[in-house]
């Protein structure tokens, strides 16, 4: 199936006006659901300086949106969410032509930054729904991977990972020990899970071995056991 990059031009006015300087902040919608008729939304800025009150303030005023809130955030991203009053149109439109959404998608002067695969078919449909919903797009990429029989399938995370170690990766990720600048210490790391540093060391350090291992594997093409 082919990898696809296309910009949009939403009809939903609180998408391209927002009050961020796009040559210095980059937006990104990171993830959105359905709410029987409305959705919820989760917009990633970075950095959020001081343009991220501004941009509660304005999803605030838009009768589109029902509320917005700062979830987080620090001197590196900003998360805002919020929750629109009707499924937002760019989003059905997708659905509509039969392709699942790929997140996180860039807000980039007006525009969303859409990428993913799909295939030729659904790629003609999306479009025509987007010019009926009056949603200008343009295509900026259509490329047809390599063989299917020559791309390595990836490995299971329960075959990679013991369930304890997928404990604490997943742990340290949320808690922005892999960030950088670092949120979480490997001391407060261990202290959330109510164990030792050493042991919290240990496990982070075996996990990680495994993943890195797995990675340089898959670059070089073999599956062989390291």
């Amino acid at each position: 199936m082919p990898a696809i990059r296309i910009t949009v031009t939403p009809p939903e006015s609180y998408l391209t006006d927002l009050p961020v300087d796009s040559s210095t902040t980059t937006v990104r919608i990171l993830a959105l659901c359905n709410l029987d008729t409305k959705a919820r939304g989760v917009l990633a800025l970075r950095p959020p300086d001081e343009e991220i009150q501004s941009v509660v303030q304005f999803l605030e005023s838009c009768e589109a949106i029902v509320s917005a809130k700062v979830l987080y955030a620090d001197t590196d991203i900003g998360l805002v969410q919020y929750t629109t009053r009707e499924e937002p149109m760019i989003y059905v439109a997708a659905l509509d032509a039969g392709a699942t959404p790929v997140f996180p998608v860039e807000l980039r002067n007006g525009q969303l930054l859409i990428e993913g695969f799909m295939s030729h078919e659904r790629l003609s449909r999306f479009k025509e729904v987007l010019e009926e919903i009056d949603a200008p797009c343009d295509i900026r990429l259509i490329k047809q991977p390599p063989n299917v029989d020559t791309i390595k399938p990836s490995p299971d995370v329960d075959d990679l990972l013991t369930e304890r170690q997928q404990q604490f990766i997943l742990e340290a990720v949320t808690r922005g020990y892999y960030d950088t600048p670092r949120r979480c210490t490997l001391t407060e790391l261990a202290e959330s899970l109510n164990v030792t540093k050493g042991a919290a060391s240990g496990l982070l350090h075996r996990a990680e071995e495994q993943i890195v291992k797995e990675f340089v594997a898959n670059l070089s093409g073999t599956s062989e056991k390291m």
